[in-house]
């Protein structure tokens, strides 16, 4: 898998990120990206979020409007590493 790729600043400014790079990244029209000067280069990050932060969240919603609590979690979690145990 490639993971180092060439391109150019072209008219005001203007990069084009490879096709593969954007598909593999899930990068679409209007995506936010954050540039940062390293001071001897420039480093390109998505500003996205994380499937995973995502899927955090909507669980996080979903067990507070059915009342469960980060508590019952853990004592069920418990629960179940003793029954295994």
């Amino acid at each position: 898998m490639k993971t180092l790729f060439d391109v150019r600043v072209r008219c005001n400014g203007q990069i084009t990120l490879p096709s593969e790079l954007r598909k593999r990244a899930r990068l679409e029209l209007g995506t936010p990206l954050v540039l940062h000067d390293l001071g001897h280069g420039v480093l390109l990050l998505s500003k996205a979020r994380s499937r995973t932060a995502k899927l955090a969240d909507t669980l996080a919603e979903q067990w507070q409007e059915a009342g469960v609590s980060l508590e019952d979690m853990l004592a069920a979690l418990r629960q179940v590493r003793t029954e295994k145990h």
